[in-house]
């Protein structure tokens, strides 16, 4: 029996006195608790006894486990009083699990808890069945309602995947997140469900972006997102919009990137040879470009090595054109051909030595200087008669700022003083084709300006529609008569046509631009020929053509076709003169003299 008030205080003022065997003693047989009566006792001493009340079973635990043990017989026991069993054990689990005295059952009470849960099971076996298939396989609702009325649901695993699906369907990813773990905190997609939450922000940032780059970054370096899907998705559009910049870029699309997204598994080679922007040959090219490169020939110092002369008697070849509209291509795609002999040594030949290099590489070269005219000669083979003609290539720059838009006014090609405008007034008969660019209306580019104080660049725009309409307007002028009675055709060049579609619809489209886009010049043009008995073979309507260098792909590389080169040959056997090459009397009479 309990000490009296008084007592437990006389105990209390000798409990440091007292063996420490005699108040284990007290406390071991509820005379006192402890330590609640013993609020005097010394540290030390407080240590020994616990470290003797540890050492020994707990009385209490050892007394309700007994009694535990004696009801572990269920069988044949109704489902309540299972229950009830069941929750006696659990509560005995909960109070000891975290004190664990020496000599506790709460290990031993996991077999017990078994045993009920099966005899439940049992029990419950028929009458849960019959209610799971009565189950909306597709409502949470429903679904959450067999668990709360079958807590012990063999059906629990079906129920929390089910109902994560069904989370993910109806909310998106964080409110279904947020909704599973309400249901199920320690559930089976309770990581991914907490995964989900953590990774939202990242997810979120990365999406705002919408960059291709960002994107496959963030697939790589979360492969168990549970955004996975979705930024694939994300990466799928974001690879098509970038193709699409390719193909409308072509050369201009930067190749650094193509080089990046492959080196980095964005886009494999398979995948761009797929869509067309590039092949095995061109992607070996980029990626070895600044060798090929040093080993072509410095451009600027072959034309430094030409003559700017015609030779007289030849057909003179004029292109006209603005920056960056593909005059020097023509000249490749010429060179290139194997119906017209180009010479490599008098006049421009360096130059066109140059460029078929460039060309045999599969690439184009930058912009010409300033100043640049070059004229080369060559000569297209007629049975036992050629055509003899120069190739007059003028730099985009002259032409738009020298001779169509002059600052100083020039309406006379005459006064307009050295290069191309000299060429124009010699006395060889003419061939004249205006270059237009489809993909471009404005060209900007760096106009060198010099000064007295010295040379500068500045940003120039140029428009194509007017330098070229101003074009035709100064040959109208009176000053410029005696150009056009030497020349025999004038015709129009569309070029950069593979950007308008297969090559059975460029001619076409090609047509409805210069139309949509140039009218104004055909009118003034035609009449112009006709005054001066110019396309003549074509009542005096100037013919437009097509022209591409061969299929193009990303990074300007390019695999020649000389299929439109063929018919520009065709186009100067067919406006100009033929001389004799002699026949083979004349051959023969050579031999013996």
């Amino acid at each position: 029996m309990a000490l009296s008030e008084q007592q437990i205080q006389q105990l209390n003022a000798q409990c440091n006195k007292l063996p420490i065997a005699k108040l284990v003693e007290y406390i071991d047989k509820g005379f006192v608790r402890y330590p609640e009566d013993l609020p005097a006792l010394s540290d030390d001493r407080k240590k020994a006894i616990e470290a003797i009340l540890n050492s020994r079973p707990n009385p209490q635990e050892q007394a309700e486990w007994r009694a535990i043990e004696a009801a572990s017989n269920v069988s044949g026991l109704e489902l309540d009083e299972l229950k009830s069993r069941l929750a006696s054990v659990r509560a005995y689990q909960d109070k000891w699990s975290l004190s664990r005295p020496v000599g506790n059952h709460v290990d031993d009470a996991n077999a017990i808890i078994e045993r009920i849960k099966g005899e439940i099971k049992v029990k419950m076996g028929d009458i849960e069945e019959a209610d799971w298939k009565a189950v909306d396989q597709d409502s949470v609702e429903s679904l959450l309602a067999h668990k709360e009325k079958y807590p012990e649901t063999c059906h629990i695993d079906e129920i929390d995947d089910r109902v994560w699906v069904l989370l993910k369907q109806i909310f998106d990813i964080i409110d279904a997140a947020n909704k599973y773990l309400e249901y199920f905190p320690d559930g089976l997609s309770a990581t991914e469900a907490r995964n989900a939450k953590t990774c939202f922000d990242e997810w979120d940032a990365v999406k705002q972006q919408y960059d291709l780059i960002a994107t496959s970054e963030y697939i790589k370096a979360h492969p168990l997102s549970p955004f996975g899907d979705e930024a694939e998705e994300l990466l799928k559009m974001l690879k098509a919009d970038e193709v699409q910049g390719m193909v409308e870029l072509q050369s201009n699309y930067p190749i650094e990137n193509l080089l990046y997204y492959l080196d980095n598994g964005i886009f494999t080679e398979e995948e761009l040879i797929a869509e067309n922007v590039a092949t095995k040959e061109s992607i070996e090219i980029l990626k070895n470009l600044e060798r090929i490169k040093n080993e072509l020939p410095d451009i600027n110092a072959e034309i430094a090595k030409c003559r700017k002369v015609c030779a007289d008697g030849h057909t003179d070849v004029f292109l006209f054109g603005i920056p960056s509209t593909g005059k020097t291509c023509i000249l490749m795609g010429l060179i290139g051909c194997t119906t017209i002999d180009v010479d490599t040594v008098r006049a421009g030949g360096p130059y066109s030595s140059a460029l078929d290099q460039y060309l045999k590489a599969g690439l184009t070269i930058g912009q010409t200087p300033k100043d640049f005219v070059a004229t080369i000669e060559a000569e297209i083979m007629e049975g036992t008669k050629k055509h003899m003609l120069n190739l007059v290539e003028m730099s985009g720059e002259d032409f738009a700022f020298k001779i169509a838009d002059n600052e100083n006014g020039k309406i006379s090609f005459e006064d307009m003083g050295n290069g191309a405008t000299q060429l124009l007034c010699n006395n060889n008969r003419k061939v004249f084709f205006i270059i237009v660019d489809p993909t471009a209306r404005i060209v900007a580019f760096n106009h060198l300006v010099e000064d007295p104080e010295g040379s500068y660049l500045i940003r120039k725009n140029v428009n194509q529609r007017i330098i070229l309409k101003r074009m035709v307007d100064l040959l109208r002028q009176p000053e410029n008569k005696h150009i056009l009675k030497k020349v025999e055709a004038i015709n129009i060049i569309v070029t950069k046509s593979d950007t308008l579609g297969s090559e059975e619809e460029r001619d076409q489209k090609a047509l409805q631009h210069f139309r949509d886009n140039y009218e104004n010049i055909i009118a003034p043009l035609t009449a112009l020929c006709r005054e001066f008995d110019i396309n003549r073979g074509n009542g005096g309507r100037p013919k437009l053509y097509t022209f591409s260098l061969g299929q193009f792909y990303v990074g300007g590389i390019y695999k020649y076709s000389d299929r439109d080169a063929k018919k520009l040959v065709q186009v100067l056997r067919s406006n100009t003169e033929t001389f004799s090459t002699g026949g083979f009397g004349d051959k023969l009479k050579n031999v013996f003299n």
